[in-house]
Parts: C-alpha cells; sequence; structure tokens
C-alpha cells in the first residue's frame, strides 16, 4: 500500500475520532458548563435562602407532594376534578344557550301565529256582521214579502168570491130557460156587499 494512503487513512481516521470525541464529550461538557455558569447564581440564593430557613424544604417536599396523584385528595386531583367541572358547565352552558335561543325562536313563531288568528278571527267577525246584516235584511224582506202574499191571498180570495157569485147567478139564470140570460146575469157586477 502506498504512503500517501496510508496517511489518507490516518488523517481521516483521526479526524473522525476528532469528532466524536467532540460530539460526545467536549461538546456535552462545554453545555454543562454554561448551564452550570447559568444556574451557579441560583444555586447561590437557593443556598443562602435555604441556610437562613431550613424548614422551606419540607415546605416545597410538602407541594411536591400535593402534585403527586394520589387518587382523590392531592391539589393535582382537586385541579382536576375543577377542570373537569368547567369543561361540564361549558357544555351545560352551551347547551343552556341552544335552549334560550329555541324557547326564543318559538316564542317568536308564537307570537307571529298568535298575531294571524287575531287577524283572522277580525276578518270572521267582519263577515260574521256582514251576514247577520244580510240575515236581518232578508228577514225584513220576509216581512215584506209575506205582507204581500197576504195582500195577494185576500186579492185571489177576493176574485174567487166574485167567481162564485157569478157561477150561482148564472145557475140561478140557466135555471130559466133563456141561455143569453144566463151570460148576461154572469157578466153582471155582484151587488156590493159586506167582504170577509
Amino acid at each position: 500500500m502506498p504512503i500517501w494512503l496510508q496517511w489518507l487513512i490516518w488523517t481521516a481516521a483521526g479526524v473522525t475520532a476528532a469528532g466524536v470525541i467532540w460530539v460526545k464529550v467536549l461538546n456535552p461538557l462545554r453545555k454543562a458548563g454554561a448551564r452550570a455558569e447559568e444556574m451557579l447564581p441560583l444555586l447561590v440564593l437557593l443556598t443562602d435562602v435555604f441556610a437562613a430557613h431550613p424548614h422551606y424544604l419540607n415546605v416545597i417536599d410538602d407541594i411536591a407532594a400535593q402534585f403527586k396523584t394520589d387518587s382523590g385528595s392531592s391539589l393535582r386531583d382537586l385541579v382536576n376534578g375543577l377542570t373537569r367541572s368547567a369543561d361540564e358547565n361549558r357544555q351545560a352552558a352551551v347547551v343552556l344557550a341552544v335552549g334560550v335561543e329555541a324557547s326564543r325562536q318559538l316564542a317568536e313563531r308564537d307570537r307571529g301565529q298568535l298575531l294571524r288568528l287575531l287577524v283572522d278571527q277580525d276578518r270572521i267577525g267582519v263577515k260574521l256582521d256582514a251576514a247577520i246584516g244580510s240575515l236581518a235584511a232578508i228577514t225584513a224582506s220576509r216581512a215584506v214579502v209575506a205582507a204581500k202574499l197576504v195582500l195577494a191571498q185576500r186579492d185571489v180570495d177576493d176574485v174567487a168570491a166574485d167567481l162564485a157569485a157569478a157561477h150561482e147567478r148564472a145557475d140561478a139564470t140557466s135555471a130559466s130557460s133563456n141561455p143569453g140570460e144566463a151570460a148576461d146575469a154572469a157578466s153582471r157586477s155582484p151587488e156590493p156587499g159586506p167582504k170577509p
């Protein structure tokens, strides 16, 4: 194998090894140092606070314990229950809003129908008044017709009485032997007498 190829292989292996060392060791150490540098003031502050008040650690432990779920009595379970209740209340509010809107629309429709019924009732009242007026006019005209019929019946009765009298005269005259005399007797007007 030529020497230049060996140098190329060794150089590639060295670059690869340097890249792996950078990715796996040096870069994480650099990031950890940067984080430590950011956290160092916080750690100094926490050390000062907890050195003066060591019972704060117990409070933090209590708070951490409250956020561990224990099926109902932890603060986290209470927050989850409140979240579920808020969701249920929101859904109930949506259902209630839909119900109120439906009630409002039904009330508007009922008002519209009531107005139409009132208008129809007024129209029927006007037609009924007209029919009652027509009935009164018919009743009045019926009374007039009845009065005219009574007068006409009297005239018919008078004519019938005149005919009966003319027949009696004709019969009385025909008993005598001359037919011309009977016709003359029938054509004569009867003697005035009391009308029935």
